[in-house]
């Protein structure tokens, strides 16, 4: 390969690297401290799309909010408010539910390297909510803070 297609190879490479939506990728680096607020741009996209779901499906009060003019604070659900949530979503099955492989594994990841992003309480993050009722542990939720 010619020196001047390395060149235009490289400048290609790096072209798409600087158009790169890094959005989703941050998503894995989110950093949260029980009680820190944020904006709505702030948030990792996943939890983004969530919370615009949420404000679209729980009634006409909520659906009048722009989530650009709402805060998010990072709250800590207890472990007996969890279970509760937990018992309601699944019912008699909440035993299989916790004995599926795949929220062991997520368990095994959560207790490994932590959560990457907070659950929506009461709405979004279930396999995460299993996770941490697995674990018996009180899980991080992004609680929506109005005007």
């Amino acid at each position: 390969m010619k020196e001047s297609q390395l060149r235009k190879l490289v400048r290609e490479e790096l072209l798409k690297l600087e158009n790169f939506d890094y959005d989703d990728f941050n998503q894995f680096k989110f950093k949260f401290k029980i009680g820190d607020i944020f904006e709505f741009d702030e948030l990792p996209s996943g939890l983004r799309e969530d919370i615009n779901n949420y404000l679209i499906e729980e009634g006409s009060d909520i659906r009048s909010y722009d989530p650009r003019d709402l805060k998010y604070e990072v709250e800590l659900i207890s472990f007996d408010k969890l279970l509760k949530w937990m018992k309601s979503v699944y019912g008699s099955k909440l035993k299989d539910k916790l004995n599926d492989q795949s929220i062991k594994n997520l368990a095994k990841e959560v207790e490994e390297d932590g959560l990457e992003t907070p659950v929506l309480f009461g709405y979004e993050g279930h396999h995460r909510a299993l996770a941490f009722t697995l674990l018996k542990k009180p899980i991080p939720s992004i609680k929506i803070i109005y005007p």
